[in-house]
């Protein structure tokens, strides 16, 4: 391990993420692609990812055109399929015989259970309607009882005043229905309460029944159909707010931070590579005053006696100066450009990543108003339904009620909120398909590999570059940044390149010091006329200022470029952010934007929960 006391952060994907992601993966794995497969210029790779992201899309596509053919199919076939269709609760016109035969089998208005009494028992064989069923004779174990005449006298009574009602009421039906222009038929007098619904015939329920209590139980289940749906799409909005809107904007904020940060080491070692640079050339232009040969820097004194007979040997510093200082200058200046380099590739990775999360950012402004409009429409919708229970409750069995026009609720919800809400459906599809795809590319890039990382994908991507060459510098050092330090030391050039300042610096310096001690003047008077002693000390002292200068900058820049910080950084900005934050609050907006779209698929089939007239 290079950083015996760093430990990188292990990337963990949340529980939604991973299993979402996993789920919309399987287009993209079933095509064998991937998401690197983007920096190969082989156009066939990345043609098969392009097209597994095309596929995952059509597929929610086409679910929603399906269901939206369906409903127009329904609209266009009217009443022949009932409520479906988006009209009121009714039972659904009869084509055939048999289906009128039943009818008047079960329907008629004069088909009454009038308790244990009929008009049977006081009128004669011939004198009775032809359409009253005798029930009692059944109920009372096949025969009739018989019964005082002030007991007959009072059901007669009251069977014929119950008669003249109906008929009253058959009239009422018939004249209503000639000034509406529609031929009267039976439906038109199924009205409830009249005998006990449970004695209906069960074989004869269907969705499109035009017997009372089977109308008045499909509306219920109807509505409580409907209003669970929009209390589902109502509260799945919500939480787009709050675990999708929120989060993005939050990583939003956290990734701009992170760039400050980011920019600020970039912009550090910038400044001092600039120094670096400066030093470097005025130790260059110090050197050139320096005397090199010791003949000229000590004419009385051969070169093989000068540390015996002055007490100073500036061998050593002279053999650095003329064998390795031009050597050091030229890795100087070309460290300092690959770490200009390097930095310059921090700060594009990091400005590359906060745009990414800055743009999904700024569109969120269409999640928003998307969904506060959805809440919006719902409320009224749900709103609808109960003033269509109200006026259901108020206005039966008023027979003029039952060829109303529609009222003002009915109106807007089908001139104004349903429009809208179509709209807004599709738009919410349309949101559906770019998070199941945006879900699929996170997944495909952050769990990667075995165990998944975006580690791999960073990995494989510089394996797959075919557009500009990566120098076997930049890929290490890459590697070695994103993968927890392991590997080689991204900036060892740079601290064996202190090494030698150090080194150098500590022999110039000891050379110093000792011709401190023997004294500048002795040395001049042991050399003779014509050295070169004052020249040569004082080049060499300002020089190790210079390299000095230069060996600080370059500590800093490695501080500021240490494994650790900068690993630090990518973990924070693409595990915690990228693949944590935005990935899980893609992967929730995925589940939510679903439901959200099929419950609102479902309120425009039930549309006719709202509708309370014929």
């Amino acid at each position: 391990m290079l950083y015996e006391n760093y430990t990188a952060p292990v990337y963990e994907p949340p529980k939604i993420f991973d299993f979402i992601g996993g789920l919309l993966e399987k287009p993209l794995d079933s095509r064998s692609a991937t998401f690197t497969d983007l920096f190969s210029k082989d156009s066939t790779s990345s043609g098969a990812y392009l097209e597994g992201l095309f596929g995952l899309g059509t597929c929610f596509a086409a679910l929603a055109t399906f269901w939206f053919a369906c409903l127009v199919i329904l609209q266009c076939k009217g009443r022949d399929v009932g409520c479906a269709s988006g009209h009121g609760f009714d039972g659904a016109p009869r084509d055939s015989e048999e289906d009128d035969e039943y009818y008047t089998d079960n329907h008629d208005i004069h088909e009454l259970d009038l308790d244990e009494t009929d008009e049977d028992e006081f009128l004669d064989e011939e004198e009775r309607p032809n359409n009253i069923v005798a029930r009692n004779a059944t109920n009372s174990g096949g025969g009739y009882r018989p019964r005082s005449p002030r007991r007959r006298g009072r059901a007669a009574d009251h069977h014929v005043k119950t008669l003249n009602a109906l008929m009253d009421y058959e009239s009422d039906i018939r004249e209503a229905s000639r000034r509406r222009g529609l031929d009267f038929h039976p439906d038109m007098m199924a009205i409830p309460n009249y005998g006990n619904d449970n004695d209906y015939d069960d074989a004869h329920c269907s969705c499109f029944s035009g017997h009372p209590y089977q109308i008045k139980t499909r509306r219920r289940r109807t509505r409580l159909a409907f209003l669970t749906s929009a209390i589902l799409s109502i509260c799945c909005s919500g939480l787009l707010l709050s675990k999708v809107h929120t989060p993005i904007r939050e990583a939003a904020d956290s990734m701009a931070s992170l760039f400050v940060e980011g920019h600020g080491i970039v912009e550090r070692v910038q400044t001092t590579l600039i120094v670096v640079e400066d030093a470097a050339a005025v130790a260059d232009d110090v050197i050139t005053t320096i005397p090199f040969d010791m003949v000229e820097l000590c004419p009385a004194v051969p070169p093989e006696f000068f540390s015996s007979e002055i007490g100073v040997n500036p061998v050593d510093v002279v053999a650095f100066l003329e064998q390795e200082f031009e050597t050091f200058l030229t890795t100087t200046a070309l460290y300092v450009d690959e770490i200009q380099e390097l930095t310059w590739q921090i700060e594009n990775g990091l400005t590359e990543a906060g745009a990414l999360v800055q743009e999904n950012a700024d569109r969120l402004w269409v999640l928003y108003v998307w969904v506060v409009s959805t809440i919006a429409l719902t409320v009224l919708m749900m709103a609808g339904v109960v003033v269509a229970m109200r006026e259901d409750a108020r206005r039966f069995p008023n027979p003029e009620d039952l060829f109303q026009d529609d009222t003002w609720s009915e109106f807007i919800l089908s001139w104004l909120v349903l429009p809208m809400l179509i709209v807004f459906t599709i738009v919410g599809w349309g949101l559906l398909i770019a998070s199941s795809m945006s879900t699929a590319v996170a997944s495909d890039v952050c769990t990667a590999g075995n165990p998944g990382s975006p580690e791999v994908t960073i990995r494989r991507a510089l394996d797959n570059w075919e557009f500009t060459p990566i120098s076997e510098n930049t890929y290490n050092t890459i590697v070695a940044y994103t993968e927890g330090c392991r590997g080689e030391n991204p900036i060892r050039q740079l601290i064996a390149l202190e090494d030698l300042l150090d080194d150098n610096l500590d022999v110039m310096r000891a050379r110093l010091n000792e011709a401190n001690v023997v004294g500048y003047d002795t040395m001049k008077e042991r050399c003779g006329e014509g050295n070169n002693i004052d020249i040569f000390f004082t080049g060499v002292g300002n020089l190790a200022g210079h390299l000095a200068k230069v060996r600080g900058s370059l500590g800093e820049v490695t501080t500021s470029l240490a494994c650790p910080n900068i690993n630090s950084l990518y973990s924070r900005s693409v595990h915690g952010v990228l693949c944590t934050d935005v990935a899980g609050a893609s992967a929730t907006g995925f589940v939510l934007l679903l439901v959200v779209s099929l419950a609102n698929m479902i309120l425009m089939s039930l549309r006719a929960s709202w509708r309370h007239s014929r």
